[in-house]
């Protein structure tokens, strides 16, 4: 493998499906006790173990982009912690140089993870052109659990001058199974900087990468609506954006599952595909979970304590006729373990 190019092209996005996405990242080992942020391949995350004598202060170094005065760049990510009861904390920071020193802007403070996990993202706008570096600072307490940070995406925002984001943006489709979608956001009132808009351009929605439709000339801050039904079975992802004075690329983007599954039904699931099967009371320390790396639906089990955790698919429709047959793949995961499914 070969890395060529002194910074990182935007937008830049590491999802950590291959060994290799973690070759550009620098992990700093601040408090120097071996533990530190790693390539987790089994669950195709970046991680950091905890230590059961000294707190969190590591850092995990993003590639270097090329900044420039008066844009605004954004970075990303889902994290979560590995347990309820031990909870990690994180810090996300910036600057100009791979160091602990170097990165002295805090753009999150040290925030408590959830251990079912959550989207979060943060933003800078330097003062000068330049080298810039995100970090992930685990600022765990001693002996809590295991952090992961993964589906990072840094992208340019824009300048400064052009429109904010849009905001309430809903991708609702529709309820029963049809190839529509109903999409409803304000549009921004203000530049990135925080000017007054006096007008818009327009509003752009993409999907899938693809411009569908403009709201020409809406007034700033006005609710909007708009329904896409020539949507794609599966998933598609919608992108929403403003423009002002011919220039705007700061779109909001989301994911949403179109349709309804039918017989015959199969899936070998993906962390997608996952994310459409529901857990009574959601994903958390002793329920079911995702296991990436094998595209498989694990629970743990821990000593004499009895589980009772449920999973369910998606919704597939049925008619009158059908007679179901469901056949599916299981193990324990240690031969001395007896397990029990039903």
């Amino acid at each position: 493998r070969v890395n060529t190019g002194d910074h990182l092209a935007l937008p830049y996005y590491n999802d950590f499906e291959n060994e290799g996405d973690f070759d550009l990242l620098e992990v700093l080992d601040i408090n120097e006790d071996g533990n530190t942020w790693f390539l987790d391949t089994e669950y195709n995350t970046a991680s950091y173990n905890f230590s059961r004598t000294m707190g969190g202060d590591d850092i995990l170094v993003m590639p270097m982009i090329k900044g420039e005065s008066g844009h605004v760049y954004r970075m990303e990510f889902f994290t979560r912690s590995a347990s309820q009861s031990y909870p990690d904390k994180l810090e996300v920071v910036c600057g100009s140089e791979p160091t602990s020193s170097g990165l002295g802007n805090i753009l999150m403070d040290g925030r408590v993870i959830k251990n079912e996990g959550e989207n979060l993202y943060v933003e800078f706008a330097p003062s000068c052109d330049g080298p810039l570096y995100f970090g992930f600072h685990c600022v765990s307490e001693k002996d809590m659990s295991r952090l992961f940070v993964d589906d990072i995406a840094i992208s340019d925002c824009g300048k400064l001058s052009d429109p904010a984001p849009v905001t309430n943006l809903e991708i609702v489709p529709d309820a029963d199974g049809a190839l529509s979608v109903s999409i409803s956001f304000t549009a921004p009132e203000t530049t990135l900087g925080g000017t007054e808009l006096k007008s818009l351009d327009g509003v752009e929605i993409y999907r899938n990468g693809k411009l569908i439709h403009t709201i020409l000339n809406p007034a700033p801050g006005a609710n909007l609506e708009y329904t896409d039904d020539e949507a794609d079975f599966g998933f598609n992802t919608y992108s929403v954006g403003a423009v002002a004075g011919g220039s705007g690329i700061n779109r909001v983007e989301s994911k949403v599952f179109v349709g309804i599954y039918r017989m015959p039904f199969h899936v070998d699931p993906t962390s997608e595909e996952y994310s459409l099967f529901s857990i009574p009371g959601g994903e958390r320390d002793g329920t079911w979970y995702h296991d990436s790396g094998e595209n498989a639906l694990k629970v743990t089990t821990y000593g004499s304590v009895q589980k009772d955790t449920y999973i369910f698919t998606p919704a597939i429709e049925l008619t009158d006729a059908n007679l179901v047959e469901v056949t599916f793949d299981y193990r324990a995961g240690l031969a001395s373990c007896t397990e029990e499914l039903e």
